[in-house]
């Protein structure tokens, strides 16, 4: 297994951590929870599709709602995704709520791009007129899917039977695969997660800035670029409110994604730490130096792992 192991800092301002050693492990869903079953694992982040971890009594569920949503990155920069009718031809073929319910447990289905616990957010349902898709008929688009992902192939197989206007090639590889193909302009679509990982709703939106780093669609819009530098221009709560909703309006006429599902943040944790909260930022932000180990555990080791 990858990991890292990361000591604790004696002068750190708020006091030491109450626990010696960390373990960060980068493993898979699949592998996460049997070695959480087995009490090896102490810490399970973010898996969104599991409500139960059957076998164990050393594990315990803590449920929180996540600021992320799940969706369809469409490659906006070249043909044949750069064609808005056929994104909208692709959304209006989707079949959004049987996928949630078949696949993705405990998510709800998507009404927009901000998750609903984040400034701006504002239900949108699909308003596009329907499109007369035939001129799209046996169209090949080519779908990046992240294998780590559980049930990855089945989502797949799923994908590509539902999708009759559509010949989709589901290309399953690995994440890191994913971010290069996208970064590169080479995907179609890209099945993606868009995490806060800053504590700032601007962070959702300069993934569709023109010179972003990482920018989720290849997304290059005027309207786009002057309403993020709006918002940063003031301190306003309300104006920013309003300049996220237009945004959140813009991607979603624009079908720059496709929304797919708010996952709630599901993290299994071992009996015996104490001081464990979850905030709005999940797993990203928990203050691992208020964590400690209850004295009657079984195991009386100075640390905990934790998964990625």
């Amino acid at each position: 297994q990858k990991f890292a192991i990361l000591a604790r800092n004696d002068n750190y301002h708020s006091g030491a951590p109450k626990i010696q050693t960390l373990e960060l492990w980068e493993v898979d869903e699949a592998d996460a929870l049997e070695l959480a079953r087995s009490g090896i694992l102490h810490d399970t982040s973010i898996f969104t599709s599991t409500t139960d971890i059957a076998g164990s009594e050393k594990m315990v569920l803590t449920e929180a709602p996540a600021p992320s949503t799940w969706l369809f990155s469409f490659n906006t920069a070249k043909a044949p995704t750069s064609n808005l009718k056929l994104r909208k031809c692709f959304a209006q073929a989707f079949k959004k709520e049987e996928f949630v319910k078949t696949y993705l447990h405990g998510h709800k289905v998507a009404t927009g791009y901000l998750p609903p616990n984040l400034l701006g957010y504002k239900e949108l349902k699909d308003q596009h007129p329907s499109q007369d898709c035939r001129e799209f008929a046996g169209q090949q688009l080519v779908l990046d899917f992240p294998i780590e992902i559980n049930d990855a192939p089945k989502m797949c197989q799923w994908i590509s039977a539902n999708h009759l206007d559509f010949k989709i090639k589901c290309n399953l590889i690995k994440f890191e695969q994913v971010l290069e193909r996208l970064t590169a302009k080479k995907s179609d679509i890209s099945f993606l997660s868009m995490n806060l990982e800053h504590p700032d709703v601007e962070y959702f939106f300069t993934a569709f800035e023109k010179d972003s780093a990482f920018n989720l669609s290849n997304y290059s819009s005027k309207f786009v670029e002057d309403s993020i530098a709006k918002a940063r221009g003031t301190t306003d709560r309300f104006k920013r409110q309003e300049i996220y909703s237009q945004l959140n309006q813009h991607i979603f006429d624009q079908v720059v994604t496709l929304n797919i599902s708010y996952p709630g943040h599901r993290s299994f944790r071992h009996t015996c730490l104490k001081g464990f909260e979850i905030n709005l930022a999940g797993e990203s932000f928990i203050d691992y130096g208020k964590i400690s180990l209850k004295s009657d555990c079984a195991f009386t080791s100075d640390f905990t792992r934790a998964a990625l």
